[in-house]
């Protein structure tokens, strides 16, 4: 019998479905042992479980978002965090895997996990295809090339500059890039396309993959697929790209039909050995290796009571829960009386994730009260760099752009002279959130450890941030462009250092800050229309015609583009 959540049975129903014919109890909220992750304990879930119901395993789902619930790490039976989107928050997975018996991930995670020094981990490709429903039917092919998924070019950067380059053929071939498509619609426009293009966010043959080789479309991945190659044969069962020869191969396998059906029909016969669901391929590992979890103790159940509390408070401020983050800090805060500068650094992320929350006639308050947490935590310790970075921020939002300055210049100073960063320290202003923990994370798979330079490129940005208010605009550019020297972050410091040109009535300039922002962020919709209206300005006709064009072509491959028509695309070039 397994015991499994934590879920949101309410929102997502057809989560009950994984386990059809599963020996399995849910938990969460809708489940049939309710749950609420931001004020319950492990004990508590077990208290409601059914007298006379014995549970053989645990299986703890998302750890990448959801929270894990204070003394999980003491359960009486094994517990298995099964984890989907592992480069998400990986630091934050590492703080509490300790946690755990055992890791199960996709492939590219085990060995992700593995380089960091866990060995309780085994792969699982839980969030592969179904194999129901996969049919060779010949329908019309509406589209030459197509792709399906998120659009977010800051989170998807080297897939944007792929789209990019598909766009750009655009004009020669049907190529449409879709977001927000699911079920049936999904399945209709795959079978519809002659090519599906994929660029995974790890390496991983994520679902897109399974769904293209299904349904009779050829499958387009990137060279550097390190799960995909341990299944599919470059040629054979699909085609692998890369930098130098993308274009030239959708260009073949769409002028060359034969090879592109053998293709597909190759890939076709590998999913039909797939036999089990996703679950099934679950419930089999464990099986498998049930032993060996069984061997294993979490390790976080022999550490003390501080540490955990530091690793599950760590854990909470990255996940997607932020009644949960709360809540954690609120409950590790006595037990900071052996380091009271992080009690108070605490209370301060704590009142100003409040008052990115708040209404407008309370957020001054939380941010007047956030300040007093921060000056308090460098009261007592005047190397904390962080709160410098947070304190600033708060600032900034209040309008005290002095105050700012002088916060950002002193944390510099002391991370130059080699001030250093605990555990909880690394947690920053919700406003840096997304792209610090996207670049931190980037590192930490690397095996870094050191990350002053990301503080010290993050300092440097709140300083110009705080100069531009001051309108001491030369200095701004200055400390955007130190903080380009840490090559972090660049699209959005290119931006702001344009934005800081425009200001100084520098628009030759301004222009090539924005020009090397679209290198990087292609569709940045605002970037577009500060560079026509700078290319008027400047007389450059041809620049402005070539991204206009640019664009047309964009708004034509993307169909959630296609609201922006009027406002980039004029008569002459529609």
């Amino acid at each position: 019998m397994f015991l499994a959540g934590p879920f949101n049975l309410e929102k997502q129903p057809e989560i009950q479905n994984w386990f059809a014919n599963e020996n399995a109890l849910l938990f969460g909220n809708g489940g049939a042992l309710a749950y609420t992750l931001s004020t319950e304990t492990y004990q508590d879930i077990l208290n409601r479980i059914p007298q006379g119901v014995s549970i053989d395993y645990l299986l703890y789902f998302f750890l990448e978002n959801n929270c894990i619930p204070a003394g999980i790490e003491n359960s009486p039976f094994p517990t298995i965090a099964v984890i989907s989107d592992w480069s998400i928050n990986l630091e934050a997975i590492a703080r509490v895997a300790p946690f755990f018996s055992y890791l199960l991930v996709d492939y590219p995670g085990v060995l992700s996990l593995k380089k960091l020094g866990f060995e309780q981990v085994n792969e699982v490709s839980l969030f592969a295809f179904n194999p129901g429903g996969a049919s060779l039917n010949e329908i019309p092919k509406a589209y030459d090339v197509s792709m399906i998924g998120n659009l977010n070019d800051v989170v998807y950067e080297e897939r944007a500059r792929y789209l990019k380059r598909l766009t750009l053929l655009g004009d020669k071939y049907n190529v449409k890039i879709f977001a927000g498509v699911f079920g049936a619609d999904c399945v209709q426009v795959i079978r519809s396309s002659k090519i599906t293009f994929n660029h995974t966010i790890r390496g991983e043959m994520n679902v897109r993959c399974f769904e293209a080789l299904a349904y009779g479309s050829l499958l387009f991945i990137e060279d550097a697929n390190i799960e995909c190659k341990r299944y599919l044969e470059d040629k054979v069962h699909c085609v692998y790209y890369n930098e130098d020869n993308f274009e030239n191969l959708i260009e073949h396998y769409l002028n060359c039909d034969k090879e592109r059906e053998a293709i597909v029909q190759n890939g076709f016969q590998f999913i039909q050995t797939i036999k089990d669901t996703p679950m099934q391929r679950l419930v089999k590992k464990v099986g498998e290796i049930g032993k060996d979890i069984r061997a294993r103790q979490p390790e976080a159940a022999s550490w003390s009571v501080d540490k955990k509390a530091i690793s599950r408070v760590f854990h909470a401020f990255n996940s997607t829960e932020r009644s949960t983050r709360f809540t954690y800090i609120r409950d590790a805060f006595p037990l900071f009386n052996k380091a009271e500068a992080s009690y108070y650094f605490a209370g301060g992320l704590w009142f100003l994730e409040l008052s990115d929350l708040a209404e407008a006639s309370i957020r001054v308050q939380h941010l007047e009260q956030c300040v007093q947490w921060f000056r308090k935590t460098l009261d007592l310790d005047p190397h904390f760099v962080t709160a410098y970075l947070n304190l600033g921020q708060a600032y900034l939002k209040l309008g005290r752009g002095d105050e700012a300055r002088a916060s950002f210049e002193t944390g510099l100073s002391q991370v130059e002279q080699g001030a250093q960063c605990d555990v909880l320290a690394t947690l920053v202003h919700p406003v840096y959130q997304n792209e610090w923990r996207m670049e931190k994370d980037k590192r930490f798979a690397l095996g870094e450890k050191d990350f002053s330079k990301l503080f010290l490129a993050k300092l440097w940005e709140g300083l110009g941030d705080a100069l531009v208010t001051l309108l001491k605009l030369d200095r701004a550019r200055e400390s955007y462009e130190k903080a380009l020297s840490y090559e972090v972050w660049e699209w959005a410091l290119y931006r702001k250092v344009g934005d800081t040109l425009v200001q100084m009535n520098q628009p030759q300039k301004a222009i090539e800050a924005y020009e090397r922002t679209l290198r990087i962020r292609p569709f940045y919709v605002e970037v577009w229309e500060v560079l026509l209206r700078l290319y008027r300005l400047t007389d450059e006709k041809n620049k402005e015609e070539q991204l206009r064009e640019e664009i047309r072509r964009i708004i034509k491959c993307f169909p959630s583009f296609e609201p922006l028509r009027t406002r980039f695309v004029t008569s002459t070039n529609s």
